[in-house]
């Protein structure tokens, strides 16, 4: 579709261990417009780094089993991302230059053994061809647009002279400094206080709109997606359980599983001396997955005979969502 960047059509993705088995992406499907920002939700284990990583090829060990990728170069050069050689030039080309991502954890993605300032400039180089003088120049450019204080000086410093905001700085200026059409965010404030995590949301939001890029943000925080994304998809266990623009997700989320996300925050107007709620259970084990819809052995609504044998389908609402659960149906909710 030309107002799309990238689509996901039925993806695949798993691991196979001693263990057994792990499905860790289980059939999904989505697509990322031009110039927005997708919000990607989910506990932790429910296949989110996976799927975003295998956008850029770099899944390994796990195995693309299924699906398709497509990346919208322009509305009538479209790439076929799941067919690329991992190792070859042509995935070599496109990350970084077109699709950029931020790890997690900065600490450990910046090489320990050189600079801030010579890993960005690698970067220039390899993506860009131009020399190490026009390299450094960018880098210090690159660093100054994310508000970086003193970047000539922390262009020479190495990760574990910064900050963690200032880590993670480095880490979108490294991202942003080919100016990629699709920047992919992996809990990137997962680790800074909720001051600084204020900080980076409004720089990526500013940086967002100034490059007119697009944006896959991923988070167990839905208080954080809320801030930044214009869609959010609630992942478990490998799949899409809903699909939804924010405001209708938070106003009248659809899924029993994103119910009980969002009834899990606590909140100013609640009963101080009341319990937290939270949501009965626990993941599944990924090598023995439940049969049927795979969030039924801790869902509220779960129709015995049904939502433990059949998987739920995808069903699209009036209002936009799309929600996988017997709950619904084309024309109507079922009333519990």
């Amino acid at each position: 579709m030309s107002d799309s960047l990238l689509e996901v059509r039925g993806l695949k993705v798993g691991f196979t261990l001693r263990e057994g088995k792990v499905q860790a992406v289980d059939g999904i499907t989505f697509q990322i417009p031009r110039g927005r920002v997708l919000g990607l939700v989910g506990e932790s284990g429910c296949g989110k780094t996976v799927a975003s990583k295998s956008l850029m090829r770099i899944e390994h060990p796990a195995v693309i089993e299924a699906g398709e990728i497509l990346f919208h170069r322009t509305p009538s050069e479209t790439v076929t991302v799941q067919q690329l050689d991992p190792t070859g030039q042509e995935v070599r080309a496109l990350r970084w230059n077109e699709i950029a991502m931020i790890f997690q954890e900065p600490m450990t993605s910046f090489g320990p053994m050189h600079t801030i300032g010579s890993q960005i400039e690698e970067a220039l180089m390899l993506h860009q061809d131009v020399s190490r003088k026009v390299a450094t120049e960018k880098a210090i450019e690159a660093l100054i647009s994310v508000g970086m204080p003193r970047p000539a000086i922390v262009m020479k410093q190495y990760p574990h002279q910064l900050s963690g905001g200032m880590r993670q700085r480095a880490m979108i200026a490294m991202a942003l400094c080919c100016h990629p059409s699709l920047l992919i965010a992996d809990e990137p404030t997962t680790a800074l206080d909720v001051t600084t995590e204020a900080q980076i949301l409004e720089l990526l939001k500013e940086r967002q709109q100034a490059l007119g890029m697009s944006i896959l943000y991923i988070t167990h925080n839905l208080a954080v997606i809320a801030q930044i994304a214009d869609e959010i998809i609630v992942m478990y266990l490998g799949r899409i359980v809903e699909h939804s623009d924010v405001e209708t997700l938070f106003l009248t989320p659809k899924h029993p599983y994103t119910r009980a996300l969002l009834g899990s925050i606590p909140r100013v107007d609640q009963d101080p001396e009341g319990r937290l709620v939270a949501i009965e259970g626990t993941v599944p084990d990924p090598y023995t997955r439940p049969s049927g819809c795979p969030f039924h052995p801790r869902c509220p609504d779960c129709m015995p005979g049904l939502c433990d044998v059949k998987e739920p389908p995808n069903i699209s609402l009036a209002d936009g969502t799309t929600v996988n659960c017997f709950l619904y149906s084309e024309a109507e909710l079922v009333t519990r």
